[in-house]
């Protein structure tokens, strides 16, 4: 099987959408952005390496796949795992609103998950 993805300059500009701070717009559906960039990114990661995966959206198990598969993964690279509950929590009724800081915080995340990739696997990408 040969795998796909949408390569490493494709999802720095997913991350900069993550970026785009306007009025009107909610910080909950920017940080799940930031979490789909770090997702997508991370899956990049399984393709440049030949390692299968199956529709998992948790980051911390991505993770842990990707260690089990000869991938070293750094505390600043485990730490992104918080962005997980954007893809989860954040689409349901009755979740805490999203704070400025924390969608910074996600921003930041999102960001030092495309930087290791490029570390990784260069700018380009598989």
């Amino acid at each position: 099987m040969v795998l796909v993805g949408p390569g490493l300059p494709a999802l720095r500009a997913a991350c900069r959408l993550a970026e785009m701070d306007m009025d009107g717009v909610l910080y909950e559906d920017l940080c799940y952005q930031t979490q789909q960039a770090a997702e997508k990114t991370i899956k990049t990661v399984f393709i440049s390496r030949n390692i299968l995966y199956s529709c998992i959206h948790r980051i911390n198990t991505l993770h842990t796949i990707l260690e089990h598969g000869g991938v070293e993964i750094s505390d600043r690279i485990w730490n992104t795992s918080t962005l997980s509950i954007y893809a989860l929590g954040t689409r349901y009724p009755g979740f805490k609103p999203v704070t400025k800081d924390e969608y910074i915080d996600a921003i930041r995340s999102a960001r030092d998950v495309v930087s290791w990739a490029e570390e990784l696997i260069g700018p380009e990408g598989p």
